[in-house]
């Protein structure tokens, strides 16, 4: 029984993940939709906000662990697609912000962690740059 409950999910898993996932031109050009912050953010509550109004979000720690999280903050636009900025920890506890372009998310953890996986994640394991 469980062998054709196992095969039934592979089954429903492959079906999902073959309209999910971006084909490999869409993920490898992706990142020309990401944007990074315009001028310094501020802090306001739980989020900030750069110089032209855009809402960026701090990842917490364990959404941020394929971005070298020991030495990194990731932000994130707020919405279903969103764009990633990277900036060093050390410079940014210092006043020093300067970002690097993380990746653009199709669907971004926040608002949809299930899709992200299939059109962000997966794509990344099945077409490395």
């Amino acid at each position: 029984m469980w062998t054709i409950s196992i095969i039934i999910i592979i089954i429903i898993l492959l079906l999902i993940s073959s309209t999910l996932i971006p084909s490999k031109e869409k993920h490898l050009t992706r990142n020309r939709y990401n944007k990074l912050p315009v001028g310094n953010l501020r802090r306001n509550g739980e989020q900030f906000i750069d110089s032209v109004g855009t809402v960026w979000i701090q990842r917490p720690y364990i959404m941020s662990l394929t971005h070298n999280l020991n030495q990194n903050y990731v932000f994130e636009t707020e919405g279903v697609s969103s764009s990633e900025a990277i900036a060093a920890k050390t410079l940014f506890d210092n006043g020093k912000q300067i970002f690097t372009h993380g990746t653009y998310n199709y669907h971004s953890p926040f608002s949809n962690p299930f899709l992200h996986l299939f059109s962000d994640v997966l794509p990344s394991l099945f077409y490395p740059q």
